[in-house]
């Protein structure tokens, strides 16, 4: 009786395979865009988060001397968090990542540091 069950779940997933051969869309080719679709939509999702998070970071970079201590730990503290948006979101470290997620990381400090023109300034344009 089990073989027969098992023999039933093995035909309907062949045939539900040739039946996509048949119709010229690839198992393997439709796995792939669906697989790259989803890494690069995770890819701008934690981009995003990276330069949210950096946001603070360049804001209390700006209220500091450069190269002080704070100015240093302002840009080297989200470090460590950006690494855990990478494993937690199951991105990794592969190398085509690399420019998107630097750019995140720069521009979240860059705007945030452009937070402090505008909030002691507000009648400025710079």
């Amino acid at each position: 009786m089990p073989s027969t069950r098992r023999r039933q779940i093995r035909d309907s997933k062949f045939s539900s395979r040739i039946s996509n051969l048949e119709s010229g869309v690839s198992v393997f080719s439709a796995n792939a865009i669906r697989i790259l679709y989803t890494r690069r939509v995770t890819l701008w999702i934690v981009a995003a988060i990276v330069f949210a998070l950096n946001l603070p970071f360049g804001y209390w970079r700006a209220h500091v001397p450069k190269f002080s201590r704070q100015w240093i730990l302002a840009v080297h503290l989200p470090v460590p968090l950006v690494i855990a948006c990478r494993l937690l979101s199951g991105l990794g470290f592969q190398l085509i990542t690399y420019p998107v997620m630097i750019g995140a990381f720069f521009i979240g400090q860059f705007v945030g540091g452009k937070l402090v023109g505008q909030a002691a300034d507000p009648g400025q344009s710079r």
